[in-house]
């Protein structure tokens, strides 16, 4: 989750801090009795001593602040935090039978949980009838792992008070951080209704919305609070998660835009904005950003991973490596630090770096099934296929709606030459990912290579169909028309890939090739075929058995034979040892100066490539 609730009112963490009353933008105060916190001329709530806020600007006599609410404080109601505990410790001793003192002192020592546990359940039992006790010792039990104690003591301050919308809102809390999100909302939602006004059930209710999958409900929420409580830093941000969660861009950046606006100091919101520039592939911005929150927080190890993935993104894996070195030695226990630097060192083909890392990660979180994926492409990588089978068997056991697992293990199968297998495992991605290209493309080559024309030039015809189609598939499909022998429909492919990719040298060579070859004389087109060839060779290399294979039908239909045999020799010398048998065929046609020509009905077009 991109966001932490305060449980409390209070945020322990004491801080260097100006002399007491001379306070500057970010202090935190305690509320040392119970006052009115005002907004303007009205009264926003009733804070009780104990209640922590955060300066957002000081004036002469007041203070303006936020936390659970917002609004002005008088100076003289407040002290330092710092000073708070040793202050509320000299009341107690005066006023021993006085409970309040001994709460607001627990508010504002509540990391010191069990001692503030013990000291609540004496007044507890003190104090029966009273809700504020009750409320403020389920809090405490629930930090503490209690969570069965801690809410009997919410539902036992409910039944002493059951209109309390702040007992409502904690126990929301609770809810929440065992993800029983509709209790959440149910609780949130009551506080609202006895406190039409309350921003903070406002906010409650929107994170379990949000976390529950809810952004349009959460946004109207965060919308809601903020027009009660203008201004706040902390709902912003919240906002902006949830917007950003919504695939709402440019709104959530908007929003922690505002964010550091409010309150340039509030780190938190550079780190969710860094992932809103991830999300938008703005990486220089992300990695600024990440940057600025590492300065406020150099031991957040999460900051540097989040900081490394950009770096990779950027294709600088020196730099990811050592920032994903800094997470782990931060936090040891990660396995993410282990997975992407595993990931990082795949990258740089130092794979046995990469394994080492990825086996880390899979043993310190035997279920984080990205670690199990990574290891699969490091296998993959190495030519371990059968590991690689049995990582992304594993990856999709935890996960199995990761298309690119059924793709990555559909490559694999089709290494293996299990082309069945691997149909089905494009199929399969292609179901999770209608909309992606790739699969269609990488399915049609299957397709091809079994001779399933039909469906090559159904898969390619809907990966063209996509946005920002990749000008190669024109050439691709192509090779399913010849198969087709639908000549004319190819020819017309390659045409289109040249105009669309004028330095596309195979296309050139494919068109060439077709009008070399054809049964059907009328789409043979030698003079052209020759064109298109040295067309071809002015942009590509012929470095493979594929090109200079067609090359040497090309200079055969111009009958120019002694360079067919030279090329098709050469085919047969760079050919994989299964390929050279049928590559002799070509060749004995040319020697006897003879053209090559494909069967009507059988015909075996050049490769479409795949990706």
């Amino acid at each position: 989750m991109g966001h932490t609730l305060v449980l409390l009112t209070t945020i322990v963490s004491v801080l260097s801090a100006p002399p007491a009353n001379d306070y500057t933008i970010r202090d935190k105060v305690v509320a040392i009795r119970t006052v009115p916190l005002m907004a303007g001329t009205e009264k926003v709530a009733d804070v009780v001593p104990g209640e922590v806020f955060r300066v957002r600007s000081s004036h002469a006599e007041a203070l303006e602040v936020t936390g659970t609410f917002a609004g002005t404080l008088k100076r003289r109601d407040v002290l330092p935090l710092r000073e708070a505990p040793e202050y509320f410790s000299g009341l107690i001793k005066k006023e021993p039978q006085q409970p309040t003192w001994v709460v607001a002192r627990a508010l504002v020592l509540s990391d010191d949980f069990q001692l503030s546990v013990r000291e609540l359940a004496a007044l507890t039992q003190r104090y029966p009838k009273i809700a504020e006790y009750r409320r403020l010792r389920a809090s405490l039990l629930w930090q503490l792992g209690q969570t069965k104690e801690a809410l009997a003591e919410f539902d036992e301050a409910l039944r002493l008070e059951p209109d309390n919308p702040d007992t409502y809102c904690r126990r929301a809390v609770y809810y929440w951080s065992i993800q029983e999100f509709d209790k959440a909302i149910t609780d949130a939602a009551n506080a609202i209704r006895r406190q039409p006004k309350c921003v903070d059930a406002y906010a409650k209710r929107a994170v379990a919305r949000n976390d529950k999958g809810d952004h349009a409900g959460a946004i109207a929420d965060y919308d809601t609070a903020l027009r009660l409580g203008p201004g706040d830093p902390y709902l912003h941000n919240l906002r902006g998660i949830a917007r950003r969660d919504a695939e709402q861009y440019q709104a959530a950046k908007a929003d922690f835009d505002e964010t550091l606006r409010l309150d340039p100091q509030y780190a938190d919101a550079f780190t969710n904005r860094g992932r809103t520039f991830n999300l938008l592939n703005q990486w220089d911005q992300a990695i600024e950003d990440f940057s600025q929150a590492i300065k406020f927080h150099p031991d957040r190890g999460g900051i540097f991973w989040l900081r490394g993935n950009c770096w990779i993104q950027k294709g600088n894996e020196d730099r990811a490596i050592a920032d994903f070195t800094k997470a782990i030695e931060l936090d040891p226990q990660d396995a993410r630090g282990y997975a992407d630097r595993g990931r990082a060192w795949g990258l740089k083909k130092e794979y046995d770096k990469a394994l080492a890392d990825l086996n880390v990660a899979v043993r310190l979180n035997p279920k984080y099934a990205r670690a199990h994926f990574i290891r699969g492409d490091g296998f993959w990588a190495k030519g371990q296929l059968d590991q690689a089978i049995e990582s992304y068997n594993t990856t999709l056991r935890l996960n199995p709606g990761d298309s690119s697992v059924y793709a990555n293990r559909g490559h694999v199968h089709e290494q293996q030459g299990k082309h069945d297998e691997a149909i089905i495992d494009f199929t399969e991605a292609i179901r999770l990912s209608p909309t992606n290209p790739d699969f269609y493309d990488n399915r049609a080559f299957l397709y091809c290579g079994t001779h399933q024309y039909n469906k090559a030039v159904a898969d390619y015809t809907k990966a063209i169909g996509l946005n920002n189609p990749d000008p190669e598939l024109y050439s691709k499909r192509a090779v399913g028309w010849i198969g087709l022998g639908e000549y004319d429909k190819a020819i017309a492919d390659f045409t289109e890939h040249i105009r669309l990719d004028p330095q596309s040298g195979i296309s050139y060579l494919r068109r060439g090739y077709c009008m070399s070859v054809c049964p059907d004389a009328k789409y043979r087109n030698g003079k052209q075929a020759l064109i298109d060839a040295e067309q071809a060779l002015k942009l590509m290399r012929a470095d493979s058995a594929v090109i200079t294979n067609m090359l040497a039908a090309v200079y055969a239909e111009n009958g120019n034979f002694e360079m067919a045999v030279q090329y098709q020799l050469k085919a047969i010398a760079l050919a994989p040892k299964k390929d050279k048998v049928r590559l002799q065929l070509p060749l004995k046609l040319y020697q006897d100066h003879k053209p090559f020509r494909l069967e009507p009905t059988a015909a075996t077009p050049p490769t479409a490539g795949k990706k």
